[in-house]
């Protein structure tokens, strides 16, 4: 049976309808119209081109892409000349490059330029042994100075395409938001930590591994522990606050932002609660029986934190006290 389809560009009409235009298509749309209002109230020409502060020939050129094409007319066109300048490959001088690329497999573009003039005596631009090098890179016929060395390659940006958003640079503003959230490694075991930037009361826990999976375990335990409600916590991007940990905030209706990477400081109340842990309970209490012994030390020096430990940033008070003054407050 034969079977008779049309052309695949007629099942995306919608697509074809459904264009976004620029600010500046727009801009010369709204010029036009008014230009046309002030022609219709028989406006002085000249005046017409001041008020507007666009020339006679800009209009008319704009006029006729606008009555040919209507408002993609209005479009900004590509720059782009024509004929554009193609480089001049120079097979002996990219065979020298690969040569003394062999020879010196870590060297870069610098080096190379050097080692052409002393042992060649050619001189060549910097940029140019750039270029031969990315091409032969792409030819396979040598390595990346990063895959040479076995460098890691960069981590992939992470999608925010569920329940986690971009972090928006928002203080907290009350006891429950914006909860500061990090782990650390201490020994063989993960610590992972929790702070309140209101009140400074602070929770933690030990783990063997630091997966998806004990993060949202730590997740639901600061959620029985702190005395508020959590309304929003901001995390780093790692690998152990995504899947299941991002699932238990949905399911909590927790608001999760994640911080711009290489950026400690706008998580700097739970780094420097990690140093106070690091320096004031793991370097005065290094042996454990296991790791439950270890949960149970940990459980008091989190106690004495939050109940007997003088913040500064509190005025030398107790971040519990500190959140009892605060609850008193709030009733005033």
């Amino acid at each position: 049976m034969q079977q008779l389809r049309l052309h695949r560009s007629v099942y995306s009409v919608k697509s074809n309808f459904d264009k976004s235009y620029s600010k500046e298509a727009y801009f010369r749309e709204d010029k036009l119209k008014k230009w046309a209002q002030l022609q219709e109230e028989q406006c002085d020409p000249k005046l017409i081109y001041t008020v507007l502060e666009v020339s006679k020939a800009t209009l008319f050129r704009w006029k006729k892409s606008y009555s040919i094409f209507g408002i993609e007319g209005l479009q900004n066109c590509s720059r782009r000349p024509n004929n554009v300048r193609k480089p001049i490959k120079n097979q002996a001088l990219e065979q020298q490059v690969l040569t003394l690329r062999c020879k010196y497999p870590i060297f870069g573009k610098d080096k190379i330029k050097v080692m052409l003039e002393s042992e060649y005596g050619i001189a060549v631009p910097v940029s140019a042994v750039g270029r031969i090098l990315s091409h032969l890179i792409n030819q396979r016929k040598i390595v990346s100075v990063a895959d040479f060395c076995g460098k890691k390659t960069p981590r992939k940006k992470r999608r925010f395409d569920d329940h986690a958003q971009p972090f928006d640079f928002t203080k907290a503003t009350q006891p429950g938001e914006m909860l500061q959230i990090d782990h650390m490694v201490e020994g063989m075991y993960k610590h992972f930590a929790v702070i309140c930037p209101i009140t400074k009361l602070w929770y933690a826990q030990v783990y063997t591994k630091a997966n998806s999976r004990n993060g949202a375990l730590f997740l639901d335990e600061l959620c029985r522990f702190f005395p508020f409600k959590i309304l929003s916590v901001q995390v780093d991007g790692g690998s152990e606050f995504m899947a299941d940990f991002e699932e238990l905030c949905k399911q909590k209706r927790i608001k999760l932002y994640v911080l711009p990477p290489k950026s400690p400081k706008l998580n700097a109340f739970i780094e420097r609660s990690n140093n106070t842990a690091h320096y004031e309970f793991y370097a005065l209490h290094s042996k454990w029986k296991d790791i439950n012994d270890l949960k149970a030390n940990l459980r008091g020096f989190v106690a004495f934190y939050n109940e007997k430990r003088p913040h500064q940033h509190l005025n030398y008070l107790t971040p519990m006290r500190y959140f009892s003054y605060w609850k008193e407050r709030l009733k005033n």
